[in-house]
């Protein structure tokens, strides 16, 4: 069991790697060729993890996704994004949070890990809105920045990370979903980050021309799934609007297992 964190411009912050090595989860840190000394620094002084470096001319998290998957040669898969804040039920009373201790961490790795055993594609609930959400788990639904994956069913469906240049992970989701294979989030964990297009990561090529290229793209693909949508920003993006995507993920779902089932 081992964690892959892909970050870029982010070695003087990573809280991801921070929180899994203090529960005592092996993890990959996957840097670009000009970081790896950076990288390699931090791991001997700081973590106990291993360095991973790209290859030169990647650009962007897909391309990064995809090269981790092409070179894991694993069977089940773990990725999360470098920026992740961890929180856990069950400390208080209903459905409130606390902060993930060590032990909580280790556990919401190893619920991903095992459960990979029999599904092909988990997940961390994202802590927003995650008051509302009652159940202990969720099938064929939105999930970000923590996943897991089977790499064989990856493969067989044609899922990759790289077809576009950013909300690729809807992609592939989609990608599962309309081949008949359902995802499964854990609403007991969840994940929170600062914000979104923050410093470093996707920020330094994610403008809003990209978004909403990707977005229609998105919205092509999976016609009647899919439809892109104009959205207003408070904080996140400098505010404004931006073009994102209205997922049907259930149906998407279901029309895969039609399809298959013929």
């Amino acid at each position: 069991m081992r964690v892959y964190i892909p970050t870029y411009k982010r070695l003087n912050r990573q809280p991801t790697l921070q929180a899994l090595s203090a529960a005592g989860v092996p993890t990959v840190l996957v840097v670009r060729p000009e970081e790896a000394q950076g990288a390699s620094d931090l791991a001997k002084k700081h973590f106990d993890c291993v360095v991973w470096v790209l290859p030169q001319g990647t650009t962007n998290i897909g391309q990064t996704r995809q090269w981790i998957i092409e070179n894991s040669a694993s069977a089940r898969l773990i990725m999360m994004d470098d920026d992740l804040q961890f929180a856990v039920r069950g400390k208080r009373e209903g459905l409130l949070l606390s902060p993930a201790e060590p032990s909580d961490v280790y556990n919401m790795v190893d619920w991903m890990w095992e459960t990979l055993r029999d599904e092909t594609l988990v997940g961390i609930s994202a802590r927003e809105g995650n008051n509302r959400k009652e159940d202990s788990r969720e099938e064929c639904t939105r999930m970000m920045r923590a996943w897991g994956l089977r790499t064989d069913v990856f493969e067989s469906i044609g899922a990759r990370f790289d077809n576009l240049p950013c909300i690729e992970d809807f992609d592939v989701i989609l990608t599962f979903l309309t081949n008949g294979y359902k995802n499964i989030v854990n609403n007991e964990y969840t994940t929170n980050q600062a914000g979104s297009n923050i410093d470093g990561g996707c920020s330094t090529y994610r403008t809003l021309e990209v978004q909403a290229d990707a977005a229609r793209a998105l919205a092509a693909k999976y016609p009647g799934i899919v439809k892109a949508v104009e959205k207003a920003t408070k904080g996140s993006w400098g505010g404004g609007v931006r073009t994102d995507v209205t997922i049907f993920w259930k149906k998407a779902y279901q029309q895969g297992v039609n399809r298959v089932s013929k």
